[in-house]
């Protein structure tokens, strides 16, 4: 239980994680979030800045209205519900997932901040109803298209979300892998790549057409012991290809002289491999 929760250390009068997931978890709503990409896109703040004022003032309003037992119920909801991440440990914080509770009561604060508007604006207007509907449209309108833009849009096509939630270099690899398989080559993979990618998920690619296919056609090679065997290299009936991680390329170069290579990019123009091949 100590290696998810702050607890026993709280029990024991060690409160230092305790005050750090505090503020942690309160900055997180609008200045640096949960830093898991499962939960939230890695260190931005949970809300976005409309939404974020209007959660700001709807708690300004429960503040205001304590006495009230809907105000009372949302503080005591919130403050609950960060519960989760609060007694988490302090690795994980400010923690996304288990302070999922509190959802329902940031919309129900922001309904706060809505109906105060609701009411000042029908004080002070002869044609109130009109405006806060407009407004709120707005505001709702904005927020949306903000957190469109950003979950959709912006992130997508970065690359934090290339490397980590699109899987990018291990697919990039095993695409290139599948297209020398159906090409009819054998194919040699550096090792350096068995970091990130398993003969399971490069079986996936090929296990409606060819059962087995990884297996039969897919070497692993280690290109920086000096007794690896290259004679594959010399067969002219091999056709072949070989992966080379770029930090190892030298090591091949040097080895296997009058090699025809190919820089394998991504979207982003890192290097993620060179092709080799005999030359012709």
């Amino acid at each position: 239980m100590s290696n998810v929760s702050i607890l026993p250390a709280v029990l024991g009068g060690d409160f230092d994680g305790l005050t750090r997931n505090i503020v942690s978890h309160l900055l997180m709503f609008h200045w640096s979030g949960d830093m898991n990409p499962r939960h939230n896109l890695p260190g931005e703040p949970m809300l976005n800045p409309l939404s974020g004022i209007v959660f700001l003032a709807g708690l300004a309003v429960a503040f205001r209205s304590i006495k009230k037992t809907e105000s009372q119920l949302c503080l005591l909801w919130l403050s609950f519900g960060l519960l989760g991440g609060i007694l988490s440990s302090t690795d994980e914080a400010p923690q996304g997932y288990r302070t999922g509770l509190v959802i329902p009561a940031c919309f129900l604060l922001a309904g706060f901040a809505l109906e105060a508007l609701e009411a000042f604006v029908r004080k002070n207007t002869l044609t109130g109803g009109r405006i806060l509907t407009s407004a709120v449209l707005l505001i709702l309108s904005a927020s949306a298209a903000v957190n469109f833009t950003k979950y959709f849009v912006d992130r997508p096509a970065s690359r934090p979300a290339w490397y980590s939630s699109l899987g990018g270099e291990a697919k990039f690899i095993s695409d290139q892998v599948a297209k020398g398989i159906k090409a009819g080559y054998n194919v040699y993979l550096d090792v350096t790549y068995r970091n990130f990618i398993v003969e399971s998920e490069l079986d996936l690619l090929f296990r409606d057409d060819r059962p087995g296919e990884t297996k039969q056609r897919v070497r692993w090679i280690d290109v920086r012991k000096a007794t690896t065997d290259f004679s594959f290299f010399y067969d002219p009936a091999n056709r072949f290809v070989l992966f080379v991680a770029p930090g190892n390329f030298d090591i091949v170069r040097a080895r296997l002289p009058g090699t025809s290579q190919e820089q394998l990019e991504n979207r982003f123009g890192d290097r993620l491999s060179v092709l080799i091949t005999r030359a012709p």
